[in-house]
């Protein structure tokens, strides 16, 4: 079990990583794709799994979530074909 303090230091210093080689090297590689990943899936379950945001305590299912973006995929593309 992890405070949400925790995780929010957890996705900082993966994120550095990223930022420091944008400084140090003054690009960016390939390199940064796992630290992105792992931030990304932090912060998705700290407000979908964990109920960690501002919006309040709130969990949204999986599925749910996947139905949603299946949902506005379809209308972007049937927009898309329309114009």
């Amino acid at each position: 079990m992890r405070t949400q303090s925790e995780l929010e230091s957890q996705i900082q210093v993966l994120l550095a990583g990223t930022v420091s080689e944008e400084i140090v090297y003054g690009d960016v590689s390939t390199g940064r794709q796992n630290d992105l990943e792992r931030a990304t899936e932090i912060a998705r379950s700290m407000v979908m799994d964990y109920g960690m945001s501002r919006m309040g305590e709130l969990h949204f299912a999986r599925a749910i979530v996947r139905h949603f973006w299946q949902v506005v995929r379809t209308s972007a593309r049937n927009a898309a074909i329309a114009s």
